[in-house]
């Protein structure tokens, strides 16, 4: 039966929506995507909708009353364009996509005297896209608020809390304070976290577990989007500047690429000084050290398959100098498995299938390939590693596993 809907699906007889309580299965398509969503997501509808984004069963049967309101409800809460949220009590379905509630002043003071110190902890980082898919971020921000709201939802602690506006949101953990918003005429997703003196690794935690929200929900609605990861500077947001300095991942993984990686210091040409890379993603904690495995360290298996199909795409066209993936085996050493590699019609890359082979070797760390690569010429690959490659990954130990935070989502994220 399962194989039966997929083929159903497949061939666009159905839609097949899995979600937490029920599985649904639509029997017309063109009904759900034309006259349901369609129709929600029109200029016409949305400049009539409720401000807040939020409505009751009843309320939403008034603003559309061509169905049965909770029966379409749940089919948009499987889609995730709502979500169910408790207000006093009253049960209520959260529209963010609706949502265009002004920023409150005040949300992210400089004098709130719990991050006034000048030891308290702060840090962030800003996703962006390729310059030509600047227009879907803004798109894909209120999935992630409707992610937000049910991590909220799910734990149900009173020391956390959750604000949301037009495309931003504000969510408490607790002292630790995160800040999710749209930036850069709504081209990027800034990310900005702080807490009191001492709650270093409580921040850590906590920025990682808003990144892993955001990568859950990049991977469900545009998993072939490459993103990169610009860390903002700790200093200039502790001081809470206008304009904040934020460096591109090319240059954090050329520092990661350094002895002593953690320790190593970026100049900030705003302000003049320096900031350690402890500062930037760890926020100086010095427990962090012991968390994470560097870039260069980790095996090419941790690649994303966005970063292995653009590394395929300058490697496998044969090169006028022989700078392509053959030449690349022997900088590898694995030139004994070239004609094994190189076979006749078939279709697979030749590069995936060299760093298949070479993630066999104990050696094959992130951090050699980008040298070989460069010891080979080319540079325009290796670019793509220092931009793609994540920067670290968490070590799994118990530590991980009962994060000091009350926020829990699918996953942790990596920086990358």
């Amino acid at each position: 039966m399962k194989e039966l809907m997929q083929q159903l699906q497949l061939m666009g007889e159905v839609v097949y929506i899995k979600f937490q309580y029920q599985d649904l299965v639509c029997l017309q398509p063109c009904w759900l995507c034309s006259n349901v969503i369609g129709h929600l997501l029109s200029l016409d509808f949305v400049a009539n909708a409720r401000v807040t984004g939020c409505y009751t069963v009843d309320d939403f049967q008034v603003a559309f009353s061509e169905c049965e309101a909770l029966d379409v409800l749940q089919v948009l809460e499987a889609l995730q364009i709502c979500t169910q949220c408790d207000n006093d009590g009253e049960l209520e379905f959260e529209f963010p996509c609706y949502n265009f509630v002004e920023t409150l002043d005040g949300l992210w003071d400089a004098s709130d005297p719990r991050y006034h110190d000048p030891d308290s902890c702060y840090g962030g980082v800003k996703l962006k896209s390729p310059r030509d898919t600047f227009h879907l971020i803004h798109s894909i921000f209120p999935r992630i608020q409707v992610q937000l709201r049910r991590v909220v939802q799910s734990i149900g602690d009173p020391d956390s809390d959750l604000y949301q506006w037009f495309e931003g949101s504000k969510l408490c953990s607790g002292p630790i304070e995160g800040l999710i918003t749209l930036e850069d005429d709504r081209e990027a997703i800034e990310i900005k976290v702080r807490g009191p003196p001492t709650s270093e690794l409580a921040c850590f935690y906590f920025v990682e577990e808003l990144l892993g929200l955001i990568d859950q929900v990049l991977l469900e609605m545009s998993p072939g989007l490459p993103i990169e990861k610009h860390i903002l500077s700790a200093e200039q947001l502790r001081l809470h500047s206008d304009l904040v300095h934020c460096w591109p991942p090319d240059q954090l993984m050329e520092c990661i690429l350094q002895p002593s990686c953690l320790n190593a210091k970026l100049f900030n040409p705003l302000t003049g000084n320096y900031e350690s890379v402890l500062d930037l993603v760890g926020f100086g904690a010095s427990e962090v050290v012991k968390l994470v495995i560097s870039g260069d360290e980790l095996p090419v298996t941790t690649l994303s398959t966005v970063c292995r199909q653009q590394l395929c795409r300058l490697l496998d066209p044969p090169d006028s100098l022989g700078k392509d993936w053959c030449l690349l085996a022997v900088q590898l050493g694995l030139a004994e498995k070239v004609a094994l590699l190189d076979v006749a019609g078939s279709s697979r890359s030749r590069t995936a299938m060299l760093l298949d082979e070479w993630a066999k070797v104990k050696a094959s760390g992130i951090g050699m390939l980008i040298q070989k690569l460069k010891d080979l010429g080319r540079d325009d690959v290796a670019e793509i590693l220092l931009r793609s490659a994540p920067l670290y990954r968490i070590v799994p130990t118990p530590v991980q596993q009962d994060p000091p935070t009350n926020v829990s989502c699918k996953s942790c994220s990596t920086l990358s």
